[in-house]
């Protein structure tokens, strides 16, 4: 199509709808968000310090107490391939440890972000009414 026939076919005064929400609609939500996130601060604290306990406890292990127990028992002289095993264990038996303590952080996470999301919605539908 030439430009003139794009002229014709869609004139300056015609508007386009979108559905994006207006001003006001955003400005309710971003309200009832802010008061509701401020309801679940707590349980966002909670979730990110100890997600940052894992991390952090899991860094420590690798990088600070395997070492350390790696020259205990190279001190007692227990022969190197009974150290291997023996810690090799114990990392993926902490790993899993620390994995399943994530799994039920998140399972709670996602429970706490349905409730979020619920309360969220239901304090929209009734016209962003303030509690």
């Amino acid at each position: 199509m030439a430009q003139n026939d794009l002229d014709k076919h869609y004139s300056s005064s015609q508007t386009v709808k979108t559905n994006l929400p207006d001003a006001d609609a955003l400005t309710v939500y971003y309200e009832q968000y802010a008061i509701i996130l401020k309801k679940y601060e707590s349980q966002v604290s909670y979730l990110y310090e100890k997600l940052e306990e894992i991390r952090k406890e899991r860094i420590s292990f690798i990088d600070e107490k395997i070492p350390q127990m790696r020259e205990k028992l190279e001190e007692q002289q227990i022969s190197e391939a009974h150290i291997n095993d023996w810690l090799d264990t114990l990392r993926n038996d902490t790993m899993r440890s620390l994995s399943i303590s994530e799994t039920l952080l998140n399972s709670f996470y996602v429970s706490t972000l349905d409730e979020f999301k619920k309360e969220l919605r239901e304090k929209l539908s009734i016209g962003g009414e303030k509690s």
